[in-house]
């Protein structure tokens, strides 16, 4: 229900209030999809206040602030679209800059085209999405830091606890058996290359790629564990493979995927693992039932990916719009932007010293320093609880445009407060059963 919509017509209105093209602004949801978006059943009170405050701030106010000023030419292109646009606001022709012998950038194609623009939600959400990377690193370090770096006695510490005394009548998963995971999926990742010839990566960049997600892999299961809250690690690996291997699209999607998409699975194996661990499952169970889940999901996901593809195409390209409004291929679109951003045209061009979106770069920085403020409050005021304002969760609420709808927001809320907080409060009982 937009009310603003409701409100008047023209497209201001439609700016401000549509849940699908616009801000959403005080949008009211009815559909379970949106009212459990953020998950306020199962996350913590504070951290979805974190998530949705972020989200109300982005899609509420600072985006609409930055269109009505004009920030980055904003007014020349979409208020809200995941596409890479001309300097007309039109979408960019990106066929004509790809040189069809080699999938490569046609440098002379481009400067004759002209440089690509994106919508100001999607600059903003490139600039959180820097800031999110760098304030997790800063968060562990200074809220964290300590339990990390005495790990070993920590976790020795916390073994009496009963869900570990009940576990320990089960044998444990033996080191080797991820380590003969580890080495034939690498194996098959390697043996990619001579078959998909030049569109593939070098061998070098995939242990790299590797080497980010191993890297990412502690702070973000730590803020996944305390917070329910997960913080993408796609963008970093998209430029820094545009750096490396710049001009190739291809390339940059594979190094993606194993920097990024490898780093979700592990998160969500912890998760998995971790719910285990609490109902009392056989470890060796569960690494053996997730193997299997995998396996059959890889044929379903598969071919459920090629009918959706084979009968809404048109709708996941943009070159038709559903009438149903249930195909829109906005996620599907960020990654194609992404991917001839980064991977195609490059960061160093799409950032480069004279390009209207180098300012951007200083999210690394802004995101960085942004925990320390909360970190020094809550050293001179530990019982005032500002250690529950976390950074990067809030940076990642921020990112919601342009990619999801905002009609999640309000009733988020709503949702959240009455299940993590005046139950939990009020009503223990009925919160424990």
């Amino acid at each position: 229900m937009a009310f603003l919509c409701l409100a008047g017509r023209g497209s201001t209105i439609k700016r401000l209030g549509s849940g699908y093209q616009g801000a959403g602004i005080l949008n009211f949801s009815l559909d379970w999809n949106f009212i459990s978006f953020s998950g306020p059943m199962v996350t913590p009170w504070w951290a979805n206040m974190n998530y949705l405050c972020g989200a109300a701030l982005s899609a509420w106010i600072i985006s609409p602030i930055l269109y009505q000023l004009n920030f980055l030419d904003a007014q020349k292109f979409p208020f809200r679209s995941t596409y890479i646009l001309n300097k007309n606001g039109q979408r960019y022709d990106q066929t004509a800059i790809i040189d069809p012998n080699t999938n490569a950038l046609n440098a002379t194609a481009y400067e004759e085209a002209g440089p690509i623009h994106i919508s100001i939600t999607f600059a903003s959400f490139y600039f959180y999405a820097f800031a999110a990377f760098s304030s997790v690193i800063s968060h562990m370090i200074l809220f964290h830091g300590k339990e990390i770096w005495q790990l070993k006695v920590t976790t020795e510490s916390k073994d009496d606890d009963i869900h570990a005394r009940k576990m320990r009548i089960y044998e444990d998963v033996p080191d080797w058996w991820y380590g003969i995971l580890f080495t034939v999926t690498l194996a098959i990742i390697l043996l990619m290359g001579p078959i998909d010839g030049a569109d593939y990566l070098p061998w070098w960049s995939i242990f790299i790629a590797i080497g980010l997600a191993a890297t990412m892999a502690l702070p973000l299961a730590i803020l996944r564990a305390i917070g329910n809250a997960s913080i993408g690690s796609n963008v970093i690996a998209e430029i820094l493979c545009g750096y490396i291997l710049p001009g190739r699209p291809l390339a940059n999607a594979y190094f993606k995927a194993y920097g990024t998409c490898s780093l979700h699975q592990c998160l969500d194996l912890l998760s998995d693992l971790k719910l285990g661990h609490y109902m009392k499952i056989p470890p060796k169970a569960m690494f053996l039932s997730q193997m299997w889940g995998t396996f059959v999901a890889m044929f379903i996901n598969f071919g459920t990916m090629k009918i959706i593809i084979g009968n809404k195409r048109q709708y996941l390209d943009g070159t038709k719009l559903d009438p149903t409004g249930q195909w829109s291929g906005t996620n599907s679109q960020v990654f194609n932007s992404a991917t001839i951003l980064y991977g195609l045209v490059g960061p160093a061009r799409i950032f480069g010293k004279f390009s209207p979106y180098h300012p951007l770069l200083w999210g690394f920085l802004f995101g960085f320093l942004a925990p320390f403020p909360f970190y020094f409050l809550h050293r001179k005021f530990p019982t005032r609880k500002f250690n529950y304002i976390n950074a990067p969760i809030i940076f990642a609420g921020l990112q919601v445009l342009p990619e999801y709808s905002t009609n999640f927001i309000a009733v988020g809320f709503i949702a959240s407060f009455l299940s993590q907080f005046w139950i939990l409060r009020y009503r223990k009982a009925w919160f424990n059963r």
